[in-house]
């Protein structure tokens, strides 16, 4: 098995602070239109609340708009600066304690009513959420406060997905200049990649293997375990992953191939070789996830009871000794385009007070 080049947990140092990354995160119409419903209907006039990670700001303006009295805005990085910026030209900078710092090294004044958070991966997990996720809703949220979400799910479906397989790991068997570089080719199929599906692409019925309700967690560890029939004949290619975020009551936030695109898409996790397979057979799935200081560590498999083992992954690379580097989610180097058009109209809706 090649030591995977995480491409969907990468060694980054700090690129949260490319106002790119949050430019494709809030003019993705679903996920702000369903955080500015979620904030307008759980702040109460006179709450105080802690936007965690952000980021340039908006959560916590939005938190401003529906009457918190204070808002603890927490972010690690220097993008925090263009929060503050955004802050002053709204002139509700009087209400907004901007923190720089990991939340995990706080102590704030008092606790708060409502804790909000956007550190959501493609997969939930890989961002680290839950380790401040949960050390945040411990120390600092009241008895009786509210999370932004409050829980989340994740689902995956064995695919056929010829394109991206095509596209992302069979490219590697094409030579360059009369060079053989058909050995970038296991390492590039032990990766995780973005991806568009649709429902025609499932060879079963998607599963969730996950219901992380974030009000009670109290592990940052995860091992699930799938089991599919498989629904008609096909080449599979891997599995298809997405989430579903319960932000509060009944809005959400879905990646699901048959909802909205958002910037997040899917991911897939491929198989070593494409393999036929037929209506009836099964395909099972293991994946975990570990948390490793600020590292997030990834492995999954893939096996057929008729094929056996199709894969054995893992996002885990050489550690080195950078310090302050973390494992990040390359949001920026998937664009979604949709994301940004009519951006000057979104952005006249949700932020201006």
């Amino acid at each position: 098995m090649a030591e995977t080049l995480a491409e969907l947990v990468p060694k980054v140092q700090n690129i949260f602070e490319f106002l790119s990354v949050h430019k494709e995160m809030i003019y993705d119409r679903v996920r702000t239109t369903a955080y500015r419903n979620a904030i307008l209907k759980v702040v109460r006039p006179g709450d105080v609340v802690l936007d965690l990670g952000t980021g340039t700001g908006l959560l916590a303006f939005l938190a401003v708009r529906a009457g918190a009295s204070k808002v603890f805005a927490i972010e690690k990085t220097n993008i925090i600066e263009v929060a503050k910026a955004n802050a002053r030209k709204m002139k509700i900078d009087d209400r907004i304690e901007f923190i720089t710092a990991d939340s995990r090294s706080v102590d704030l004044a008092e606790r708060v009513d409502v804790i909000v958070s956007e550190v959501i991966g493609h997969l939930v997990v890989e961002e680290n959420m839950l380790d401040s996720i949960i050390d945040s809703r411990d120390r600092f949220l009241k008895p009786s406060g509210k999370l932004v979400p409050s829980s989340a799910e994740v689902y995956f479906v064995p695919v056929e997905a010829k394109q991206v397989y095509c596209e992302e790991i069979e490219v590697w068997s094409d030579p360059v200049e009369d060079m053989d570089l058909s050995g970038s080719r296991d390492f590039a199929a032990s990766n995780i990649y973005l991806a568009d599906f649709k429902e025609a692409n499932y060879l079963a019925e998607p599963q969730r293997l996950l219901d992380l309700d974030l009000t009670s967690v109290d592990s940052i560890e995860m091992s699930l375990k799938g089991s599919y029939e498989v629904t008609r004949n096909g080449v599979l290619h891997g599995l298809a992953g997405w989430f579903v975020a319960k932000l509060f009551d009944e809005i959400e936030i879905s990646t699901s191939p048959s909802g909205e695109p958002t910037h997040w898409k899917q991911c897939f996790l491929p198989v070593e070789s494409p393999v036929d397979v037929r209506r009836g057979d099964i395909v099972s799935f293991n994946f975990t996830s570990r948390t490793m200081g600020d590292d997030v560590e990834i492995e999954w498999q893939i096996k057929s009871d008729r094929l056996g083992l199709l894969r054995r992954s893992s996002t885990n690379r050489s550690r080195t000794t950078l310090q302050n580097e973390r494992s990040f989610s390359l949001r920026s180097l998937w664009l979604n385009s949709a994301a940004t058009r009519s951006s000057k109209a979104l952005a006249r809706s949700l932020v201006s007070m």
